[in-house]
């Protein structure tokens, strides 16, 4: 050995990871070897997966409840009404099929759907007549003395924001349609009439005035052609 030089050995320090049920086999080579000096321990990894929502009420079950006062509609209507509910756009999709196969409801084309129970010619608002040839829920649907919007606008009242729920309780208490609350907002919030500023919070938007319905006023004329008082004197001088 050369003066000054330092005498050296290697060795390595392995790390590695390994299935828990090869362990056993590994430590066992490693001693045939003699490789005694070996330390290890356990790793645990947590697994999680995202859970998926179950509801008490299956999804066409739910959009017959709001199909039921909302006989023609738009599909992305009833999507926005299974969203503001917590659940899929997939889920509203497919309900609107099934209800499609089993003939509850028929597709008008461009994103349109129509009751089966509904004439394709007939215009969605009730109609007044014998009440046996009217659909269940024509026929469950009372009329209001104030509309449903003009109802919903005098609850908000000077309120800055309010919640959909509260909203269910008040048209519940009024004897009124509480699931027709949902795709109601859905629609003003589409007439910017009301802004949502999270899921279930609303907040009003200014209503533009109604224009006056006052009559214009005409002079009025006697008979057999007779003049106005008011010219005759004029004329009279």
């Amino acid at each position: 050995m050369a003066k000054g030089q330092v005498e050296t050995s290697d060795r390595f320090s392995v790390g590695f990871e390994i299935p828990r049920d090869l362990l056993g086999a590994v430590l066992a080579d490693l001693a045939r070897m003699g490789i005694t000096q070996v330390s290890y321990e356990l790793i645990t990894d947590v697994h999680s997966y995202k859970k998926k929502r179950t509801f008490d009420v299956k999804a066409e079950d739910f959009a017959m409840e709001w199909i039921e006062s909302n006989p023609t509609f738009r599909a992305k209507d009833a999507v926005a009404h299974f969203v503001e509910n917590g659940r899929t756009n997939a889920s509203a999709y497919t309900a609107l099929r099934v209800l499609v196969e089993k003939k509850v409801l028929r597709s008008l084309g461009d994103g349109n759907y129509q009751r089966t129970d509904v004439r394709a010619t007939e215009s969605p608002v009730t109609k007044i007549g014998n009440p046996r040839q009217r659909s269940a829920g024509e026929r469950n649907r009372r009329p209001y003395k104030v509309p449903n919007v003009d109802f919903m606008f005098k609850i908000i009242g000077k309120k800055k924001q309010f919640k959909t729920t509260d909203m269910q309780k008040a048209f519940k208490a009024d004897r009124r349609n509480w699931k027709s609350v949902s795709p109601l907002i859905v629609r003003l919030v589409g007439d910017k009439l009301l802004k949502k500023i999270e899921p279930g919070i609303y907040a009003p938007l200014k209503r533009k005035p109604k224009p006056s319905k006052g009559k214009a006023r005409m002079a009025p004329v006697k008979a057999n052609g007779a003049a106005h008082p008011a010219a005759e004197s004029t004329i009279n001088g």
